[in-house]
Protein backbone atom coordinates (compact mmCIF):
# COMPACT_ATOMS: atom_id res chain seq x y z
CA UNK A 1 0.00 0.00 0.00
CA UNK A 2 1.34 3.40 -0.91
CA UNK A 3 1.83 5.51 2.20
CA UNK A 4 -0.16 8.43 0.75
CA UNK A 5 -3.29 6.27 1.09
CA UNK A 6 -3.14 6.74 4.83
CA UNK A 7 -4.28 10.34 4.45
CA UNK A 8 -7.80 11.68 4.32
CA UNK A 9 -9.11 11.70 0.77
CA UNK A 10 -10.01 15.37 1.10
CA UNK A 11 -6.33 16.36 1.38
CA UNK A 12 -4.65 17.51 -1.80
CA UNK A 13 -2.07 15.19 -3.32
CA UNK A 14 0.67 17.83 -3.05
CA UNK A 15 -0.09 18.45 0.62
CA UNK A 16 -0.01 14.71 1.30
CA UNK A 17 3.44 14.50 -0.27
CA UNK A 18 4.79 17.45 1.69
CA UNK A 19 3.47 16.10 4.99
CA UNK A 20 4.88 12.69 4.14
CA UNK A 21 8.25 14.15 3.16
CA UNK A 22 8.48 16.42 6.20
CA UNK A 23 7.56 13.59 8.55
CA UNK A 24 10.17 11.36 6.93
CA UNK A 25 12.87 14.02 7.11
CA UNK A 26 12.42 14.27 10.85
CA UNK A 27 13.67 10.69 11.06
CA UNK A 28 16.30 10.86 8.33
CA UNK A 29 19.28 10.89 10.73
CA UNK A 30 18.31 7.45 12.00
CA UNK A 31 17.46 5.87 8.65
CA UNK A 32 18.94 2.46 7.88
CA UNK A 33 19.25 0.54 4.64
CA UNK A 34 16.37 -1.87 5.10
CA UNK A 35 13.89 -2.57 2.33
CA UNK A 36 10.48 -0.96 2.54
CA UNK A 37 7.73 -3.53 2.84
CA UNK A 38 6.32 -4.87 -0.42
CA UNK A 39 2.61 -5.51 -0.75
CA UNK A 40 0.95 -8.55 -2.33
CA UNK A 41 -2.73 -7.92 -3.15
CA UNK A 42 -5.40 -10.32 -1.94
CA UNK A 43 -8.77 -8.71 -2.66
CA UNK A 44 -10.30 -5.47 -3.90
CA UNK A 45 -13.64 -7.02 -4.97
CA UNK A 46 -13.59 -5.48 -8.44
CA UNK A 47 -14.88 -8.71 -9.99
CA UNK A 48 -17.67 -9.23 -7.45
CA UNK A 49 -17.58 -11.16 -4.20
CA UNK A 50 -14.49 -13.08 -5.37
CA UNK A 51 -15.44 -16.24 -3.45
CA UNK A 52 -16.41 -14.42 -0.26
CA UNK A 53 -19.52 -15.62 1.57
CA UNK A 54 -21.45 -14.82 4.75
CA UNK A 55 -23.70 -16.79 7.05
CA UNK A 56 -25.31 -14.04 9.15
CA UNK A 57 -25.32 -10.89 7.05
CA UNK A 58 -26.08 -9.81 3.49
CA UNK A 59 -22.85 -9.57 1.55
CA UNK A 60 -22.43 -7.52 -1.63
CA UNK A 61 -19.61 -6.09 -3.69
CA UNK A 62 -20.58 -2.52 -4.51
CA UNK A 63 -19.49 1.11 -4.54
CA UNK A 64 -21.60 2.41 -1.67
CA UNK A 65 -19.28 2.09 1.35
CA UNK A 66 -15.56 2.25 2.01
CA UNK A 67 -14.11 2.04 -1.49
CA UNK A 68 -10.37 2.79 -1.32
CA UNK A 69 -8.99 0.65 -4.16
CA UNK A 70 -10.77 0.52 -7.49
CA UNK A 71 -14.53 0.98 -7.78
CA UNK A 72 -15.96 -1.60 -5.35
CA UNK A 73 -15.57 -2.85 -1.80
CA UNK A 74 -16.90 -5.79 0.18
CA UNK A 75 -20.10 -4.51 1.83
CA UNK A 76 -21.53 -6.18 4.96
CA UNK A 77 -25.14 -4.97 4.92
CA UNK A 78 -27.45 -4.76 7.93
CA UNK A 79 -25.24 -6.28 10.62
CA UNK A 80 -27.27 -6.71 13.81
CA UNK A 81 -26.17 -7.35 17.41
CA UNK A 82 -25.57 -10.68 19.09
CA UNK A 83 -22.79 -13.18 18.45
CA UNK A 84 -22.37 -14.14 14.82
CA UNK A 85 -19.81 -16.39 13.18
CA UNK A 86 -18.80 -15.93 9.57
CA UNK A 87 -20.14 -12.44 8.89
CA UNK A 88 -17.76 -12.46 5.94
CA UNK A 89 -15.21 -15.08 4.95
CA UNK A 90 -13.22 -16.32 2.01
CA UNK A 91 -12.16 -19.89 1.42
CA UNK A 92 -9.59 -20.07 -1.34
CA UNK A 93 -7.14 -22.55 -2.77
CA UNK A 94 -5.13 -23.03 -5.94
CA UNK A 95 -8.15 -21.96 -8.03
CA UNK A 96 -7.81 -18.40 -6.71
CA UNK A 97 -4.36 -17.77 -8.16
CA UNK A 98 -3.69 -14.22 -6.92
CA UNK A 99 -4.66 -14.53 -3.23
CA UNK A 100 -3.42 -18.11 -3.04
CA UNK A 101 0.01 -17.17 -4.36
CA UNK A 102 0.17 -14.14 -2.06
CA UNK A 103 -0.70 -16.15 1.04
CA UNK A 104 1.71 -18.93 0.10
CA UNK A 105 4.49 -16.37 -0.28
CA UNK A 106 3.55 -14.83 3.07
CA UNK A 107 3.59 -18.28 4.67
CA UNK A 108 6.99 -19.00 3.11
CA UNK A 109 8.33 -15.70 4.45
CA UNK A 110 7.11 -16.57 7.94
CA UNK A 111 8.65 -20.04 7.71
CA UNK A 112 11.89 -18.38 6.66
CA UNK A 113 11.98 -16.26 9.82
CA UNK A 114 10.33 -13.02 8.66
CA UNK A 115 8.79 -11.17 11.60
CA UNK A 116 7.19 -8.25 9.76
CA UNK A 117 4.49 -10.06 7.75
CA UNK A 118 1.14 -8.30 8.13
CA UNK A 119 -2.39 -8.80 6.83
CA UNK A 120 -3.88 -5.38 6.08
CA UNK A 121 -7.18 -3.94 4.89
CA UNK A 122 -9.28 -0.78 4.91
CA UNK A 123 -12.43 -0.71 7.05
CA UNK A 124 -15.38 1.68 6.80
CA UNK A 125 -18.22 2.05 9.32
CA UNK A 126 -21.81 3.20 8.69
CA UNK A 127 -23.71 3.38 11.98
CA UNK A 128 -26.51 5.64 10.74
CA UNK A 129 -29.09 2.88 11.28
CA UNK A 130 -28.06 2.19 14.89
CA UNK A 131 -31.09 3.24 16.97
CA UNK A 132 -29.64 2.56 20.43
CA UNK A 133 -25.92 2.66 21.02
CA UNK A 134 -24.24 -0.38 22.56
CA UNK A 135 -21.04 -2.33 22.47
CA UNK A 136 -19.79 -3.69 19.15
CA UNK A 137 -17.00 -6.22 18.61
CA UNK A 138 -15.30 -7.58 15.52
CA UNK A 139 -13.20 -10.73 15.56
CA UNK A 140 -10.97 -12.08 12.82
CA UNK A 141 -9.61 -15.50 11.88
CA UNK A 142 -7.27 -17.14 9.40
CA UNK A 143 -7.06 -20.79 8.49
CA UNK A 144 -4.52 -22.77 6.50
CA UNK A 145 -3.51 -26.36 5.92
CA UNK A 146 -0.02 -25.51 7.13
CA UNK A 147 -0.95 -24.18 10.59
CA UNK A 148 -4.68 -24.62 11.08
CA UNK A 149 -7.34 -22.31 12.50
CA UNK A 150 -6.10 -19.17 14.32
CA UNK A 151 -8.26 -16.32 15.54
CA UNK A 152 -8.90 -13.17 17.46
CA UNK A 153 -12.16 -13.75 19.30
CA UNK A 154 -14.72 -10.96 19.27
CA UNK A 155 -13.33 -9.62 22.54
CA UNK A 156 -9.70 -9.61 21.41
CA UNK A 157 -9.58 -7.66 18.13
CA UNK A 158 -11.67 -4.54 17.48
CA UNK A 159 -14.31 -3.09 19.79
CA UNK A 160 -16.16 -0.01 21.02
CA UNK A 161 -19.69 1.35 20.98
CA UNK A 162 -21.45 0.89 17.65
CA UNK A 163 -22.52 4.51 17.12
CA UNK A 164 -19.69 6.32 18.90
CA UNK A 165 -16.32 4.74 19.76
CA UNK A 166 -16.10 1.73 17.43
CA UNK A 167 -13.49 0.68 16.39
CA UNK A 168 -10.50 0.63 18.72
CA UNK A 169 -7.95 -2.16 19.20
CA UNK A 170 -8.39 -4.55 22.13
CA UNK A 171 -5.44 -5.39 24.39
CA UNK A 172 -4.57 -8.78 22.91
CA UNK A 173 -4.33 -7.34 19.42
CA UNK A 174 -2.35 -4.37 20.76
CA UNK A 175 0.12 -6.73 22.42
CA UNK A 176 0.59 -8.44 19.05
CA UNK A 177 1.22 -5.09 17.39
CA UNK A 178 -2.05 -4.73 15.49
CA UNK A 179 -2.81 -1.15 14.54
CA UNK A 180 -5.65 0.97 13.23
CA UNK A 181 -5.16 4.36 11.55
CA UNK A 182 -7.86 6.80 10.51
CA UNK A 183 -7.81 7.49 6.76
CA UNK A 184 -11.01 9.54 6.59
CA UNK A 185 -14.41 10.04 8.16
CA UNK A 186 -15.37 6.65 9.62
CA UNK A 187 -12.67 4.97 7.54
CA UNK A 188 -9.62 3.15 8.90
CA UNK A 189 -6.61 1.18 7.78
CA UNK A 190 -6.05 -1.99 9.83
CA UNK A 191 -2.76 -3.92 10.00
CA UNK A 192 -2.51 -7.30 11.74
CA UNK A 193 0.80 -9.18 12.31
CA UNK A 194 1.03 -12.79 11.14
CA UNK A 195 3.45 -15.32 12.58
CA UNK A 196 4.03 -17.99 15.23
CA UNK A 197 4.45 -15.36 17.97
CA UNK A 198 1.08 -13.76 17.23
CA UNK A 199 -2.55 -14.74 17.51
CA UNK A 200 -2.87 -15.09 13.72
CA UNK A 201 -0.52 -17.31 11.75
CA UNK A 202 -0.51 -19.17 8.45
CA UNK A 203 1.49 -22.00 6.93
CA UNK A 204 2.08 -23.00 3.33
CA UNK A 205 -0.30 -25.56 1.91
CA UNK A 206 -3.23 -26.09 -0.44
CA UNK A 207 -5.89 -24.06 1.36
CA UNK A 208 -6.28 -20.67 3.06
CA UNK A 209 -9.18 -18.86 4.68
CA UNK A 210 -9.74 -15.34 6.00
CA UNK A 211 -12.87 -14.30 7.85
CA UNK A 212 -14.63 -12.14 10.40
CA UNK A 213 -17.08 -12.66 13.27
CA UNK A 214 -19.05 -10.13 15.31
CA UNK A 215 -20.80 -9.55 18.61
CA UNK A 216 -22.63 -6.64 20.16
CA UNK A 217 -25.47 -5.17 22.16
CA UNK A 218 -26.74 -2.29 20.01
CA UNK A 219 -30.21 -1.83 18.56
CA UNK A 220 -30.79 -1.39 14.86
CA UNK A 221 -28.12 -2.29 12.35
CA UNK A 222 -24.74 -1.16 11.07
CA UNK A 223 -22.86 -1.64 7.81
CA UNK A 224 -19.18 -2.40 7.30
CA UNK A 225 -17.12 -1.89 4.16
CA UNK A 226 -13.83 -3.72 3.59
CA UNK A 227 -11.41 -2.96 0.76
CA UNK A 228 -7.77 -3.07 -0.33
CA UNK A 229 -6.83 -6.32 1.47
CA UNK A 230 -3.21 -7.39 1.09
CA UNK A 231 -0.26 -9.01 2.84
CA UNK A 232 2.94 -7.04 3.36
CA UNK A 233 6.55 -7.75 4.32
CA UNK A 234 10.01 -6.40 3.62
CA UNK A 235 11.01 -9.98 2.78
CA UNK A 236 8.82 -10.01 -0.34
CA UNK A 237 11.20 -9.33 -3.21
CA UNK A 238 10.55 -7.01 -6.13
CA UNK A 239 10.77 -8.88 -9.42
CA UNK A 240 11.79 -8.08 -12.95
CA UNK A 241 9.63 -10.10 -15.34
CA UNK A 242 10.77 -11.47 -18.71
CA UNK A 243 8.59 -13.47 -21.10
CA UNK A 244 10.43 -16.53 -22.42
CA UNK A 245 7.66 -17.86 -24.66
CA UNK A 246 4.39 -16.29 -25.81
CA UNK A 247 4.07 -18.09 -29.15
CA UNK A 248 3.74 -14.90 -31.20
CA UNK A 249 6.42 -15.74 -33.81
CA UNK A 250 4.83 -15.66 -37.30
CA UNK A 251 4.83 -18.90 -39.27
CA UNK A 252 7.18 -18.87 -42.26
CA UNK A 253 5.29 -20.11 -45.33
CA UNK A 254 8.67 -20.89 -46.90
CA UNK A 255 9.20 -23.74 -44.43
CA UNK A 256 6.04 -25.85 -44.78
CA UNK A 257 7.42 -28.62 -42.60
CA UNK A 258 7.98 -26.34 -39.59
CA UNK A 259 5.52 -24.15 -37.67
CA UNK A 260 7.65 -21.30 -36.34
CA UNK A 261 4.73 -20.21 -34.14
CA UNK A 262 5.51 -23.13 -31.84
CA UNK A 263 8.86 -21.41 -31.11
CA UNK A 264 10.73 -24.70 -30.96
CA UNK A 265 8.20 -26.65 -28.91
CA UNK A 266 7.06 -30.08 -30.05
CA UNK A 267 6.29 -33.66 -28.98
CA UNK A 268 8.96 -35.17 -26.78
CA UNK A 269 11.26 -37.37 -28.88
CA UNK A 270 11.47 -39.74 -25.91
CA UNK A 271 7.72 -40.42 -25.75
CA UNK A 272 6.19 -42.75 -28.34
CA UNK A 273 3.33 -42.79 -29.15
CA UNK A 274 2.65 -39.09 -28.56
CA UNK A 275 0.77 -38.24 -25.38
CA UNK A 276 0.35 -34.47 -25.87
CA UNK A 277 -0.56 -32.68 -29.11
CA UNK A 278 0.52 -29.05 -29.50
CA UNK A 279 -1.01 -26.37 -31.71
CA UNK A 280 -1.41 -22.60 -31.86
CA UNK A 281 -4.69 -20.90 -30.99
CA UNK A 282 -6.04 -17.48 -30.10
CA UNK A 283 -8.06 -18.95 -27.24
CA UNK A 284 -6.41 -18.26 -23.90
CA UNK A 285 -3.98 -15.65 -25.23
CA UNK A 286 -2.87 -13.47 -22.30
CA UNK A 287 0.29 -11.99 -23.83
CA UNK A 288 -0.27 -11.05 -27.45
CA UNK A 289 -2.83 -12.79 -29.65
CA UNK A 290 -1.64 -16.41 -29.63
CA UNK A 291 -1.37 -19.21 -27.11
CA UNK A 292 -0.05 -22.77 -27.08
CA UNK A 293 -2.86 -25.33 -27.04
CA UNK A 294 -2.05 -28.60 -25.29
CA UNK A 295 -4.31 -31.55 -26.07
CA UNK A 296 -3.89 -34.13 -23.33
CA UNK A 297 -6.83 -36.33 -24.45
CA UNK A 298 -4.30 -38.62 -26.16
CA UNK A 299 -3.49 -40.01 -22.70
CA UNK A 300 -6.65 -39.95 -20.56
CA UNK A 301 -4.99 -40.99 -17.30
CA UNK A 302 -1.46 -40.77 -15.92
CA UNK A 303 1.73 -38.72 -16.02
CA UNK A 304 3.74 -37.84 -19.10
CA UNK A 305 6.63 -35.64 -20.18
CA UNK A 306 4.80 -35.26 -23.47
CA UNK A 307 6.32 -32.06 -24.90
CA UNK A 308 9.71 -30.39 -24.98
CA UNK A 309 11.86 -27.50 -26.17
CA UNK A 310 15.36 -28.64 -27.12
CA UNK A 311 18.56 -26.79 -28.06
CA UNK A 312 21.67 -28.79 -29.02
CA UNK A 313 24.58 -26.82 -30.44
CA UNK A 314 26.78 -29.85 -31.12
CA UNK A 315 25.96 -30.71 -34.73
CA UNK A 316 28.16 -33.82 -34.83
CA UNK A 317 26.43 -36.95 -33.46
CA UNK A 318 29.83 -38.44 -32.63
CA UNK A 319 30.32 -37.80 -28.87
CA UNK A 320 34.07 -37.66 -29.43
CA UNK A 321 33.85 -34.79 -31.91
CA UNK A 322 32.42 -31.36 -31.15
CA UNK A 323 31.05 -29.21 -33.95
CA UNK A 324 29.44 -26.27 -32.13
CA UNK A 325 26.94 -24.02 -33.88
CA UNK A 326 27.68 -20.56 -32.39
CA UNK A 327 24.14 -19.25 -32.91
CA UNK A 328 22.53 -22.17 -31.09
CA UNK A 329 25.22 -22.04 -28.41
CA UNK A 330 24.48 -18.36 -27.80
CA UNK A 331 20.81 -19.25 -27.25
CA UNK A 332 21.80 -22.02 -24.83
CA UNK A 333 24.09 -19.70 -22.90
CA UNK A 334 21.31 -17.11 -22.69
CA UNK A 335 18.73 -19.58 -21.36
CA UNK A 336 21.16 -21.08 -18.84
CA UNK A 337 22.15 -17.65 -17.56
CA UNK A 338 18.55 -16.55 -17.19
CA UNK A 339 17.36 -19.71 -15.43
CA UNK A 340 20.36 -19.74 -13.09
CA UNK A 341 19.68 -16.11 -12.17
CA UNK A 342 15.91 -16.48 -11.81
CA UNK A 343 13.75 -16.79 -8.72
CA UNK A 344 10.44 -18.11 -10.05
CA UNK A 345 8.57 -19.03 -13.20
CA UNK A 346 4.95 -18.59 -14.18
CA UNK A 347 2.66 -19.63 -16.99
CA UNK A 348 -0.95 -18.67 -17.63
CA UNK A 349 -3.33 -21.57 -18.22
CA UNK A 350 -6.84 -21.34 -19.67
CA UNK A 351 -9.42 -24.11 -19.55
CA UNK A 352 -13.13 -24.87 -19.33
CA UNK A 353 -15.43 -27.69 -18.29
CA UNK A 354 -15.15 -30.57 -20.77
CA UNK A 355 -17.81 -33.00 -19.55
CA UNK A 356 -17.87 -36.01 -19.58
CA UNK A 357 -14.16 -35.58 -18.80
CA UNK A 358 -14.14 -35.03 -15.01
CA UNK A 359 -10.62 -35.17 -13.57
CA UNK A 360 -10.13 -35.15 -9.81
CA UNK A 361 -6.72 -33.49 -10.26
CA UNK A 362 -4.70 -31.83 -13.02
CA UNK A 363 -1.13 -30.53 -12.88
CA UNK A 364 1.47 -28.99 -15.15
CA UNK A 365 5.08 -30.07 -14.65
CA UNK A 366 8.29 -28.42 -15.87
CA UNK A 367 11.81 -29.78 -16.09
CA UNK A 368 15.14 -28.19 -17.06
CA UNK A 369 18.17 -30.19 -18.10
CA UNK A 370 21.71 -29.43 -19.22
CA UNK A 371 22.21 -33.01 -20.36
CA UNK A 372 23.36 -34.09 -16.91
CA UNK A 373 21.05 -32.97 -14.11
CA UNK A 374 17.27 -33.14 -14.62
CA UNK A 375 15.59 -30.52 -12.44
CA UNK A 376 11.81 -30.89 -12.18
CA UNK A 377 8.85 -29.42 -10.27
CA UNK A 378 5.06 -29.53 -10.46
CA UNK A 379 2.42 -26.82 -10.24
CA UNK A 380 -0.46 -26.68 -7.83
CA UNK A 381 -3.48 -28.61 -9.10
CA UNK A 382 -6.14 -26.86 -11.17
CA UNK A 383 -9.78 -27.90 -11.57
CA UNK A 384 -11.55 -27.77 -14.93
CA UNK A 385 -14.84 -29.17 -13.63
CA UNK A 386 -17.68 -26.63 -14.02
CA UNK A 387 -15.20 -23.99 -15.21
CA UNK A 388 -16.77 -21.50 -17.60
CA UNK A 389 -15.10 -20.94 -20.99
CA UNK A 390 -12.13 -18.63 -20.72
CA UNK A 391 -11.27 -19.47 -17.11
CA UNK A 392 -7.64 -18.42 -16.69
CA UNK A 393 -5.23 -18.70 -13.79
CA UNK A 394 -1.51 -18.34 -13.30
CA UNK A 395 0.60 -21.30 -12.22
CA UNK A 396 3.79 -20.44 -10.32
CA UNK A 397 6.98 -22.47 -9.98
CA UNK A 398 9.68 -21.43 -7.51
CA UNK A 399 13.17 -22.10 -8.85
CA UNK A 400 14.03 -23.47 -5.41
CA UNK A 401 11.38 -26.21 -5.89
CA UNK A 402 13.24 -27.79 -8.82
CA UNK A 403 15.17 -30.83 -7.59
CA UNK A 404 17.33 -33.13 -9.68
CA UNK A 405 15.45 -36.39 -10.24
CA UNK A 406 18.64 -38.35 -10.94
CA UNK A 407 18.75 -41.25 -8.43
CA UNK A 408 20.99 -40.40 -5.50
CA UNK A 409 21.30 -36.73 -6.44
CA UNK A 410 20.66 -33.92 -3.96
CA UNK A 411 21.13 -31.11 -6.49
CA UNK A 412 18.71 -28.19 -6.53
CA UNK A 413 18.29 -25.72 -9.37
CA UNK A 414 18.41 -22.66 -7.09
CA UNK A 415 21.61 -23.65 -5.32
CA UNK A 416 23.46 -25.73 -7.92
CA UNK A 417 22.10 -24.44 -11.21
CA UNK A 418 22.52 -25.60 -14.77
CA UNK A 419 26.02 -26.20 -16.10
CA UNK A 420 27.35 -23.02 -17.69
CA UNK A 421 29.59 -24.89 -20.16
CA UNK A 422 26.89 -27.14 -21.59
CA UNK A 423 26.15 -27.48 -25.29
CA UNK A 424 22.71 -28.94 -24.57
CA UNK A 425 19.64 -27.36 -22.99
CA UNK A 426 16.05 -28.57 -22.84
CA UNK A 427 12.76 -27.78 -21.16
CA UNK A 428 10.24 -30.58 -20.71
CA UNK A 429 6.53 -29.87 -20.32
CA UNK A 430 4.63 -32.54 -18.46
CA UNK A 431 1.07 -33.15 -17.36
CA UNK A 432 -0.38 -35.27 -14.60
CA UNK A 433 -4.12 -35.95 -14.45
CA UNK A 434 -6.75 -38.66 -14.25
CA UNK A 435 -8.85 -36.92 -16.89
CA UNK A 436 -6.85 -35.72 -19.88
CA UNK A 437 -8.36 -32.58 -21.41
CA UNK A 438 -7.45 -29.58 -23.57
CA UNK A 439 -5.72 -26.51 -22.11
CA UNK A 440 -4.15 -23.33 -23.45
CA UNK A 441 -0.84 -21.97 -22.13
CA UNK A 442 0.59 -18.49 -22.58
CA UNK A 443 3.14 -16.02 -21.25
CA UNK A 444 5.72 -18.51 -19.98
CA UNK A 445 7.83 -16.07 -17.99
CA UNK A 446 10.75 -15.80 -15.62
CA UNK A 447 10.97 -13.57 -12.54
CA UNK A 448 14.33 -12.25 -11.39
CA UNK A 449 14.78 -10.50 -8.05
CA UNK A 450 15.69 -6.86 -8.51
CA UNK A 451 18.59 -5.89 -6.23
CA UNK A 452 18.39 -2.70 -4.19
CA UNK A 453 20.67 -0.24 -5.94
CA UNK A 454 21.54 3.40 -5.29
CA UNK A 455 23.46 3.70 -8.56
CA UNK A 456 20.77 6.00 -9.91
CA UNK A 457 22.77 7.22 -12.90
CA UNK A 458 23.86 3.64 -13.72
CA UNK A 459 27.55 4.47 -14.07
CA UNK A 460 28.64 1.52 -11.89
CA UNK A 461 29.42 3.52 -8.75
CA UNK A 462 27.46 5.18 -5.97
CA UNK A 463 28.61 8.74 -5.48
CA UNK A 464 27.47 12.32 -5.10
CA UNK A 465 25.84 12.40 -8.50
CA UNK A 466 23.53 9.62 -7.36
CA UNK A 467 22.69 11.66 -4.28
CA UNK A 468 21.73 14.58 -6.51
CA UNK A 469 19.47 12.27 -8.53
CA UNK A 470 17.78 11.11 -5.33
CA UNK A 471 17.49 14.68 -4.03
CA UNK A 472 15.84 15.78 -7.27
CA UNK A 473 13.27 12.98 -7.08
CA UNK A 474 12.67 13.08 -3.32
CA UNK A 475 8.97 13.21 -2.51
CA UNK A 476 7.86 11.27 -5.60
CA UNK A 477 5.26 8.68 -4.68
CA UNK A 478 3.84 6.08 -7.03
CA UNK A 479 5.90 7.03 -10.10
CA UNK A 480 9.49 6.80 -8.90
CA UNK A 481 12.15 5.18 -11.09
CA UNK A 482 15.80 4.27 -10.63
CA UNK A 483 16.79 7.45 -12.45
CA UNK A 484 14.78 9.60 -10.03
CA UNK A 485 16.12 7.92 -6.88
CA UNK A 486 13.98 4.81 -6.28
CA UNK A 487 16.55 2.33 -4.97
CA UNK A 488 14.18 -0.41 -3.81
CA UNK A 489 11.71 -0.49 -6.72
CA UNK A 490 8.63 0.46 -4.69
CA UNK A 491 7.80 3.41 -6.99
CA UNK A 492 8.48 5.92 -4.20
CA UNK A 493 11.52 8.16 -3.66
CA UNK A 494 11.86 8.57 0.09
CA UNK A 495 14.24 8.24 3.02
CA UNK A 496 14.43 4.47 2.59
CA UNK A 497 16.11 5.06 -0.76
CA UNK A 498 18.45 7.57 0.89
CA UNK A 499 19.42 4.83 3.33
CA UNK A 500 20.51 2.63 0.45
CA UNK A 501 22.56 5.48 -1.02
CA UNK A 502 24.16 6.12 2.37
CA UNK A 503 25.11 2.46 2.88
CA UNK A 504 26.36 1.94 -0.68
CA UNK A 505 28.20 5.27 -0.94
CA UNK A 506 31.81 4.96 -1.99
CA UNK A 507 34.60 7.03 -3.53
CA UNK A 508 33.59 8.01 -7.07
CA UNK A 509 35.51 6.23 -9.80
CA UNK A 510 37.48 8.34 -12.29
CA UNK A 511 37.56 12.14 -12.58
CA UNK A 512 33.81 12.71 -12.18
CA UNK A 513 34.04 13.53 -8.51
CA UNK A 514 36.65 16.21 -9.08
CA UNK A 515 34.52 18.30 -11.42
CA UNK A 516 31.58 18.98 -9.12
CA UNK A 517 31.53 19.75 -5.41
CA UNK A 518 29.11 17.31 -3.76
CA UNK A 519 28.10 17.59 -0.10
CA UNK A 520 29.02 14.80 2.27
CA UNK A 521 26.07 12.82 3.69
CA UNK A 522 25.91 14.80 6.95
CA UNK A 523 25.81 18.14 5.11
CA UNK A 524 23.26 16.77 2.68
CA UNK A 525 21.00 15.72 5.52
CA UNK A 526 20.98 19.22 6.96
CA UNK A 527 20.20 20.61 3.53
CA UNK A 528 17.31 18.19 3.12
CA UNK A 529 15.72 19.13 6.41
CA UNK A 530 15.91 22.79 5.40
CA UNK A 531 14.45 21.96 2.01
CA UNK A 532 11.57 20.08 3.61
CA UNK A 533 10.77 23.04 5.85
CA UNK A 534 10.84 25.41 2.89
CA UNK A 535 8.55 23.19 0.82
CA UNK A 536 6.15 22.81 3.70
CA UNK A 537 5.95 26.58 4.23
CA UNK A 538 5.32 27.16 0.53
CA UNK A 539 2.57 24.57 0.34
CA UNK A 540 0.80 25.82 3.44
CA UNK A 541 1.03 29.53 2.55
Amino acid sequence: MRQTRLFNGSMTRSYQRVVHAFGSLAMVLAVSATSLAADLPLYSWEAGLEDWSAANVTLTADSTLGVTDGLQSLHLNGLTSGFKNDVGYSQFNYLDAVPFDAMNRAAAAIAGGATDVTLEFDLAIDSSNVTTDGYAQLGMFVNSTGVGFKQYGTGNFLGGNAASTFPYVYNQALIDGASIVSIGANQYHVAVPLGPSYSLNIGAGSFFQIGFKSNGGWAGSMDLGIDNMFVSSSSFPFYEEETLFSWETPDDVGTPGVNEQLEGWGPSPLVNPATQALSITSTGATHGSSALQLDRTLLPDGFTWGSSFVLDSDLNPDPEIEDIDPTIQADIDSFVSKINGGARLAVDITYEDQYPIEPTFSQIWLAFTDGSAYYQAGSSSFDINNAVPGTTETLYFEISDFDDSTPGSSLNLATDGLATDTSFFAIALGTSTDGGAIYQLDNFRLFTVLPDSADFDEDDDVDGFDFLAWQGGFGTFGTGTLATGDANHDDDVDTTDFGFWESQFGPPAGPLGASVAVPEPSTALLGLVGLGLLLLRRQLS
